[in-house]
Formats: C-alpha cells, sequence, structure tokens
C-alpha cells in the first residue's frame, strides 16, 4: 500500500496516531536481547519536498513516500520535510541502533 493510499484508508478517522517502531535483536550463546526505538507521530496528508531518502540521497520526492506522511511529534515535520542530521537525531533506526551500541559497549567493559 503506497503512502497516498494509506492516507485516504485513514481519512474517515478522527485520529490519526501512529509510531514508527525499529526492533533490533542481539544473540550470543549466553543472552538474547532485544533494543527497540520508537518514534511517535500522526499520519498526514502526503507532503512533497526535497529530502534526504531512505539511501541517504536527496531527492525530489514527487510520488510521497511513506517518509511523506509520518509526522514526527513535537516537529510538525515529516522525515521528507527534514534534513539528514535532523531525520537522524528523531529516528527510531538511530534510537534502537543507539541502545544496542550502548549494550555492545557496556558487554566490551566486562
Amino acid at each position: 500500500m503506497g503512502s497516498n493510499a494509506l492516507y485516504k484508508a485513514l481519512e474517515n478517522f478522527e485520529h490519526k496516531t501512529a509510531s514508527a517502531i525499529c526492533t533490533i535483536g542481539y544473540a550470543d550463546e549466553n543472552v538474547i536481547e532485544i533494543f527497540q526505538g520508537i518514534v511517535k507521530g500522526k499520519i498526514v496528508e502526503p507532503r512533497e519536498k526535497e529530502a534526504f531518502g531512505w539511501l541517504g540521497t536527496t531527492q525530489t520526492i514527487t510520488q510521497p513516500d511513506r517518509d511523506g506522511i509520518f509526522e514526527v511529534e513535537g516537529t510538525g515535520k515529516t522525515y521528507n520535510e527534514m534534513g539528514e542530521e535532523e531525520k537522524n537525531k528523531v529516528s527510531h533506526r538511530f534510537h534502537a541502533v543507539n541502545k544496542l551500541k550502548k549494550y555492545l559497549m557496556e558487554l566490551h567493559k566486562k
């Protein structure tokens, strides 16, 4: 389902709250750990913008992708409307990877 179809499917719902979630797992012979990054927001009408894209490239979004319909709570911006640095600071992936990184650093100290 594309972003336009997703927005249209939710059009008649009053509340369009959403969460972007990234889950990363780590396992060795002794432990299994799960790390999750969650960013709250809402689904908004698709927005076109020149933006940082999934593959780290700047692109003009002519057919808005899901980055163009998820507005990050407290920012008033979709991921499409953020620059690379800003997007990475609030990204659900960043939060999950950062938790994994901290865990691995603590594990390495032992």
